[in-house]
């Protein structure tokens, strides 16, 4: 594990809704294709130079999200451990369909699981709060160090 949250965009066309269909093209299905089940969370306004004591405020809610990745675009001999490209492709972000509250999602995280099935079958089972590499604030507070983070922001907590 390192010790700072590993960071990268996904463009806006990479957004997708919960139960659309994911266009994965021959070049994609090649490309060691990849998915994770992640915690997001969404920010309520603009974040700069904020301590993990203070992110929490800037959270304005939370919801579930889909990691797509090509994973061969990962790997350092083939172009440098390259993120963007690997998880940029179209559709490679679904997300919800429902955002709850700081509130909600504090007083049900502990125990609860997220599961992702790649065509009904079980590809990962996890506990949020226990299989969390990074906290949203540690995320939050580490993004916002020398740079603002927009509101509207949406982030994803890598889980294990």
């Amino acid at each position: 594990m390192t010790n700072y949250p590993t960071l990268w965009n996904k463009p806006a066309r990479a957004l997708a809704n919960p139960d659309e269909d994911i266009p994965v093209n021959e070049f994609c299905a090649t490309s060691l294709l990849d998915y994770e089940g992640e915690l997001v969370f969404v920010t309520s306004r603009e974040a700069k130079n904020v301590t993990r004591t203070e992110a929490g405020s800037y959270i304005l809610g939370y919801t579930i999200g889909n990691d797509l990745s090509c994973r061969m675009f990962q790997l350092g001999k083939n172009s440098g451990g390259q993120y963007f490209f690997a998880k940029g492709f179209d559709k490679f972000a679904p997300l919800g369909p429902v955002l709850i509250s700081p509130k909600q999602y504090e007083a049900t995280a502990k125990g609860r699981r997220l599961t992702t099935r790649v065509n009904g079958e079980v590809v990962q089972d996890v506990e949020l709060a226990e299989d969390m590499i990074f906290s949203p604030e540690q995320i939050l507070s580490h993004m916002s160090q020398g740079e603002a983070v927009e509101d509207w922001n949406i982030s994803r907590c890598c889980l294990e």
